[in-house]
């Protein structure tokens, strides 16, 4: 499969392959079908969709996706298949990739396509190199084999080979649903390399924003904004009127303040408080949204009741943190105001919110990092905020 056609409208189509933290697809698809009417998904993998627009990559601005394709060439595996077949060992899996390969150099798929995708973000000029991989994790091939890509890239490209610094990535790329030839258009370092040990990656952390139904002039919050990911996500993408971002830990608040600066100076206000102290920093019923990402094991917070700053530290479980935040949230929010939150799995979230007159709206089981996370999209109940608001 070619990753552009013409559809029956002759338009022409472009056909990308997006990565994300696996279990965020419906909601990478969910923002492809708002933005982009005219996509379609013919795949979705776990971590992945195959989508299709009309639309050129220097126009998706697609924040939802740690990295963006476009696709070349693609190739559904079939278990009884007599070219490809479901690997079961490590062993077959590179031998199945290796076919493709071959193949793929064998009918010169995307020759007419890979000169004008060379044609794209990137500085061209510092070459090129090819990725191997197996189910996301990169692997060597033979010498020749290599070669012999480098060498049908190259004559078609006109990129000369980089293997160290280059400025373009072709990749090949075999999972158990298919094998995928396609070059990088984003353009980044790991992100296990551009942030702090904790820091949230900046897909994930637009993706809780979106998540929050965002407005223009909210006055949205983060009580445990670490290193900042979410406020700097709401900030840039869907600017409010003003932001509360806070933290215990001065490490982590210092690198906080560095990233605003300007205009987003003057709506972010970040202090050094513990979670239990945010009354005093933000009226009743006043914000629109949370957004946040609490600790997930033991906490050490301040002792409610401390004189002004940080007091004395004292160590919560994370059931009794969750139970302290949703009893503050349900008095910081307007009616019907959402908190979304990303945890640990567990219940511990869904009952301390709902002890607190929360509702579920959504649960999403994710992936971070390896482990098991859980975004949670609640309510607060209108009833029972304006309950609290009367008693007040």
């Amino acid at each position: 499969m070619r990753y552009l056609r013409w559809n029956h409208r002759l338009q022409l189509t472009y056909s990308y392959y997006g990565a994300c933290a696996p279990g965020l697809e419906e909601c990478a698809a969910e923002v492809l079908r708002e933005r982009f009417p005219d996509s379609s998904i013919p795949l979705s993998l776990s971590g992945a969709l195959v989508f299709e627009t009309a639309c050129s990559y220097d126009r998706l601005n697609l924040f939802c996706f740690n990295n963006v394709f476009r696709l070349i060439g693609r190739v559904a595996l079939q278990k009884n298949g007599a070219e490809f077949r479901e690997a079961r060992e490590p062993c077959e899996s590179r031998e199945s990739l290796e076919r493709f390969v071959r193949n793929t150099l064998r009918r010169r798929v995307g020759e007419d396509l890979i000169s004008a995708s060379a044609a794209g973000p990137g500085p061209v000029n510092q070459g090129f190199r090819v990725i191997f991989s197996l189910e996301n994790t990169p692997v060597a091939v033979g010498e020749d084999l290599r070669g012999k890509v480098e060498d049908f890239i190259a004559s078609y490209s006109g990129l000369r080979v980089n293997r160290s610094k280059p400025g373009v990535e072709f990749w090949f790329l075999l999972r158990r649903e298919g094998a995928f030839f396609m070059r990088r258009l984003s353009r980044h370092r790991p992100w296990d390399k551009l942030l702090h040990q904790g820091e949230l990656p900046p897909p994930l952390a637009w993706v809780l924003c979106q998540l929050s139904n965002p407005r223009p002039g909210e006055r949205v919050a983060d009580p445990f904004c670490g290193y900042g990911s979410i406020p700097a996500a709401r900030l840039r993408h869907f600017p409010p009127a003003e932001f509360f971002a806070s933290d215990i830990d001065r490490r982590s608040l210092a690198v906080t303040k560095a990233k605003f600066s300007g205009k987003a100076a003057h709506c972010c206000h970040i202090n050094r408080l513990d979670v239990a102290e945010l009354p005093r920093l933000i009226p009743p019923a006043s914000l629109d949204s949370i957004i946040t990402d609490p600790p997930w094991g033991c906490y050490r917070g301040s002792v409610s009741g401390a004189p002004e700053g940080p007091g004395p530290a004292e160590e919560r479980s994370v059931g009794g943190l969750y139970d302290l935040s949703f009893r503050i949230f349900a008095g910081l929010l307007k009616p019907g105001g959402r908190v979304v939150m990303l945890c640990g799995r567990g219940n511990e979230p869904k009952t301390a919110a709902e002890r607190n007159g929360f509702t579920l709206v959504r649960h999403i089981p994710i992936l971070l990092s390896g482990k098991k996370a859980a975004i949670y999209v609640l309510r607060i109940d209108p009833c029972r905020e304006t309950d609290l608001q009367f008693h007040c």
